[in-house]
């Protein structure tokens, strides 16, 4: 298990541009192009994983489905991200189309939290940095869709995203990362915005 330092600031478009024209100035490189991501998130009918992401409650997990609708590997990813006192790590287990579509239709069944269901699809266009360990991830065209109603809304704004080895030094960290530091889940704006229940 290896567990990693992530931090997550969401901006406007001019911020993020200029951000990424330094980077790249400083020597970032494009480690993967441009791609789309689709993600459907698991969720207890009472929300329980949303409710300990927007308290901060350790341990906590986010549970999705994840896949490149725009890839040539027509393949799925079920991924457990998972913050607990130690940190934070993901695990991921390829699926094949059956099996998403069984946890889809019959939900999957947590340790921690039960059984759970698709609540919402969160897509996106991610573009990927690398420099000295350092990953820096740009999420544009951020769109989130209702699982269950034909509800979608368009985010305005963009994410940026660092993430390194859990013993990375800090200080190199806002070097590059310059940002007043927040907490931002794609998941949980997904929820708040389509008021989902």
């Amino acid at each position: 298990m290896s567990f990693r330092f992530e931090d997550k600031v969401s901006t406007g478009k001019s911020e993020s541009f200029h951000f990424f024209e330094d980077l790249r100035a400083k020597g970032f490189k494009v480690l993967y192009p441009k791609r789309k991501i689709y993600s459907i998130y698991f969720d207890t009918s009472d929300l329980n994983m949303f409710v300990d992401s927007e308290e901060g409650s350790l341990p906590r997990k986010k549970i999705r489905i994840r896949h490149y609708p725009l890839s040539f590997e027509k393949k799925f990813n079920l991924e457990l991200k998972i913050s607990s006192i130690e940190g934070r790590y993901k695990d991921t287990k390829v699926i094949n189309l059956e099996t998403k579509d069984s946890y889809s239709k019959f939900g999957i069944f947590d340790n921690q939290y039960g059984l759970i269901f698709p609540v919402c699809v969160v897509t996106y266009d991610r573009e990927y940095f690398y420099k000295d360990e350092m990953r820096v991830t740009h999420d544009s065209a951020i769109e989130y869709f209702n699982y269950n109603k034909p509800f979608s809304f368009r985010e305005n704004r963009e994410v940026i995203e660092i993430k390194t080895p859990n013993n990375f030094n800090r200080n190199l960290i806002e070097n590059f990362f310059p940002f007043s530091k927040h907490r931002f889940s794609k998941y949980c704006e997904a929820i708040k915005s389509l008021r989902i229940k």
